[in-house]
C-alpha cells in the first residue's frame, strides 16, 4: 500500500504514521502538512498547501492509492472566506488529485457536528440521521461528506465522523476547560440542566484511521466513546468553577468577537445548549471495533496528566464551548 496522509504534522497525522509503519502492507507513505515532519524511514514529506495544484503530480509521482485526508480548520480564522478556500476547496483539490492518480479509497475525517444541535435531537445520532449542522466548520465537513459520496463508484469512500477528540496531545477547548477547573479558573454559566457532552479519546480515534486505510470499510461510521459526561460529573471529582448568569456568559461571546479573541459564530451556542450525542454501534458491528476509553475514561486519563495552563491560555473558548448548561 502506498498511503498519502493530509494534515500529517498535527498529532493524529503523526500518530497514524507510526501505527501504518508497523504493518508490512504499507511500503510508503506521502505526507502533506505547510508544518515540518522531521526524516521517517517510511515517508516523503511534502511542505505544501492541500490547495496547491501540485498535489496531483505528488501523487502521481508516488503512485498512491489510499487517501487519508485530516487537514481541516477547526478555529475559525479572522477571515471565513480563507476557511472555506482551505477546508473546501483544499478538500476538492485532494480529492481529484486522489481521483486523478487512480486511488483505490479515500478516507476522510469528518465530525458529529454535521449532526447539528437542536432541541429535537434524538438521544443518540445514527448514520441514517439528516445532517443540520449550525457552525460553519460542520457545514462544510457535511458539504466534503457529500463530495466524498459523488466518488463513489470509482473509489471506496469512508467518512468517519468524529466526536469531540480529547487526549495528553490534543490541545482544544475542552481540555482546557478541565485543566481550568482543576486550577479554579473556570466558570460555569447558569444553573440549568447539564447536555451530555460525548468524547473520544485520541488513540481511539489513531485506531480507526489504521483500520479505515488497512481495511475495507466503505460508508459512513460514527467515532465516538462510549456514554457521555456533563459538568456535574465534572463537579463530582472536586474541580471548581464559578457561576456566571447566562447573559453575562452570552455578553462574553460577543466581547471576545469584538476584540478577536475569537471569531465563532453565534450558533457556536447551540452545541452547550442541545443534545448532540451519537450512536457508536454500527462500527462495533461492522467493523468488530472496540473502544478502550469510554467519554469519561478519556476525560480521566487526559487530566490526569497535570494543569497545563499553556493549553488554557492557548484556548479560544475556554469557558464556553463544553460548559453543557443550557442557554435560555
Amino acid at each position: 500500500m502506498r498511503i498519502a496522509i493530509t494534515g500529517v504534522s498535527g498529532f493524529l497525522g503523526r500518530a497514524l504514521v507510526e501505527r501504518l509503519a508497523k504493518c508490512e502492507d504499507v511500503e510508503s507513505m506521502v505526507g502533506i502538512d505547510l508544518k515540518r515532519f522531521g526524516p521517517h524511514a517510511k515517508l516523503y514529506h511534502y511542505r505544501m498547501d492541500i490547495r496547491d495544484p501540485e498535489l496531483r503530480k505528488v501523487f502521481r509521482k508516488h503512485g498512491v492509492d489510499t487517501v487519508v485526508h485530516l487537514a481541516f480548520i477547526l478555529n475559525p480564522p479572522p477571515d471565513p472566506t480563507f476557511q472555506r478556500e482551505v477546508n473546501v476547496g483544499g478538500s476538492r483539490n485532494v480529492l481529484l488529485a486522489a481521483k486523478e492518480c487512480g486511488a483505490r479509497k479515500f478516507v476522510f475525517a469528518s465530525s458529529t457536528t454535521v449532526y447539528g444541535a437542536h432541541p429535537d435531537n434524538p438521544e443518540w445520532l445514527t448514520e441514517e440521521d439528516p445532517l443540520r449542522p449550525n457552525i460553519q466548520y460542520a457545514r462544510e465537513k457535511a458539504e466534503v461528506e457529500r463530495m466524498c459520496q459523488g466518488l463513489v463508484g470509482r473509489m471506496e469512500v469512508t467518512s468517519l465522523r468524529l466526536s469531540t477528540v480529547i487526549g495528553p496531545h490534543i490541545d482544544n477547548p475542552i481540555l482546557a476547560y478541565a485543566l481550568a477547573l482543576k486550577a479554579g479558573l473556570a466558570v460555569r454559566i447558569g444553573s440549568f440542566p447539564t447536555v451530555p457532552l460525548q468524547l473520544v479519546h485520541e488513540r481511539d480515534v489513531v485506531e480507526a484511521f489504521y483500520r479505515a486505510a488497512v481495511e475495507d470499510h466503505p460508508g459512513v461510521y460514527n467515532v465516538a466513546g462510549d456514554g457521555a459526561i456533563d459538568a456535574s460529573y465534572l463537579h463530582s471529582r472536586g474541580m471548581r468553577a464559578w457561576r456566571i448568569p447566562v447573559p453575562l456568559a452570552r455578553l462574553a461571546l460577543e466581547v471576545g468577537r469584538r476584540l478577536e479573541i475569537h471569531f465563532w459564530e453565534p450558533t457556536i451556542l447551540d452545541y452547550i445548549r442541545y443534545r448532540w450525542t451519537a450512536s457508536n454501534r454500527l462500527i462495533r458491528k461492522e467493523w468488530g471495533f472496540n473502544f478502550k476509553h469510554s467519554s469519561t475514561e478519556a476525560l480521566d486519563e487526559t487530566i490526569r496528566g497535570g494543569v497545563r495552563l499553556r493549553k488554557v491560555a492557548k484556548c479560544t473558548l475556554p469557558y464556553f464551548y463544553f460548559l453543557g448548561h443550557r442557554l435560555h
